[in-house]
């Protein structure tokens, strides 16, 4: 059973009946990525009244939008008609998007003075991957700053319970944000949930705002997981999914045993290798030499037409011949950038590993 068979079983539960739990959390983390542009302000609607007025906007686009939204926006109109969902209120929905940030954030009322904040994160696009990566030096980001203001201004003054979550990047914003948000708004954070995120830098880590928050977080990802294992995180919640990585990002994958509860297990072996290697990675580069390498792979990426991570696995040539041809960036970079890679591309368990790693010591060897 998955999230959609679950909504099916137990969408007829008031909250009363069945306790607001894991897997609903899952379900509110992921609704943020629907677009809600002229369907909710910051004014109340119910899920059911948002839902139908999504249909008839996206009718017609919907099928154009990325992986993330299509899903979600399935989700939405699977719970949109079930008595568990349909009356919790959608508020205060906040979207902003430039060249320089992608920030999302919806309220969700599902009983009364018990509301759940959820971050978008990041889909399949590598420019959300950058995101990611730009983690791995900088803190606060500007997404950060925006998540702790969306609930120091919403809830400072409110008599609410509040539960933060978010899936990928959103993760990390909950996590962040509940952590560094003012005093008024962490004595009403009850639990903080991040869906398969990124963790922390070292400093932030072990710092004693993020201790001071530890007990009400949670941290779950996939058996296969390359995105909830990158950086620090806690209290990790591992459960099986039926797809191989990247594609086991998608809570849609996850399974949940007849009892309503996710199918709890252990991180595989390859997902074990991916965090090692990432963490050596990390480790042997200062955050000036991370910084450079995100922009410098942001650029190879982009002239080699490989637009999300799936593309990596048909495209992976077409990235080392561009890194090699690409005259402005420094052989310590390209270094960088051929050690990034090497992990990453060992994510496609479908592409011949020796074949890749051959390609890109005959890359280095020409470097040098």
């Amino acid at each position: 059973m998955k999230i959609l068979d679950y909504v099916e079983k137990f969408g007829d539960y008031s909250f009363d009946a069945l306790p607001f739990n894991l897997i609903d959390s899952a379900i509110f983390s992921y609704l943020s990525y629907c677009n809600f542009h002229k369907v909710v302000d910051k004014n109340k609607i119910t899920i059911e009244e948002a839902g139908k007025k999504h249909q008839t906007r996206m009718k017609k686009r919907l099928e154009k939008e990325v992986i993330a939204v299509r899903e979600a926006s399935n989700l939405l109109y699977h719970i949109m008609n079930k008595n568990r969902y349909k009356n919790c209120n959608l508020m205060r929905y906040v979207y902003q998007a430039d060249d320089n940030i992608q920030f999302c954030a919806i309220s969700i009322e599902f009983m009364k003075n018990n509301v759940y904040v959820s971050f978008e994160g990041t889909d399949e696009c590598f420019s959300g991957w950058i995101e990611n990566f730009n983690l791995s030096y900088s803190f606060p980001t500007v997404s950060h700053m925006h998540a702790i203001d969306y609930l120091n201004h919403n809830y400072s003054f409110k008599n609410v319970k509040l539960y933060i979550g978010g899936h990928s990047k959103g993760g990390n914003l909950a996590q962040v944000a509940g952590a560094y948000s003012n005093f008024l708004v962490r004595s009403k954070i009850k639990n903080i949930y991040s869906f398969d995120g990124p963790g922390l830098l070292d400093r932030q880590y072990k710092s004693s705002k993020w201790k001071r928050t530890i007990n009400k977080y949670i941290h779950v990802l996939p058996n296969s997981s390359i995105v909830g294992i990158l950086l620090n995180n806690d209290n990790d919640f591992v459960v099986k999914s039926t797809a191989r990585s990247p594609y086991s990002h998608s809570i849609l994958t996850w399974e949940i045993t007849e009892q309503g509860e996710f199918e709890k297990t252990k991180l595989n072996e390859y997902s074990k290798e991916v965090k090692k290697n990432i963490m050596k990675w990390l480790k042997k580069y200062s955050k000036e030499e991370r910084k450079d390498f995100v922009d410098n792979l942001d650029k190879v990426l982009e002239k080699s037409g490989v637009k999300t991570i799936v593309d990596l696995k048909e495209n992976y040539k077409n990235v080392l011949k561009v890194l090699k041809e690409t005259k402005d960036i420094t052989n310590d970079n390209k270094k960088r950038i051929l050690d990034l890679l090497s992990v990453f591309v060992n994510a496609f368990q479908e592409v011949t590993i020796n074949k890749i790693k051959t390609s890109i010591k005959k890359i280095k060897k020409e470097e040098k």
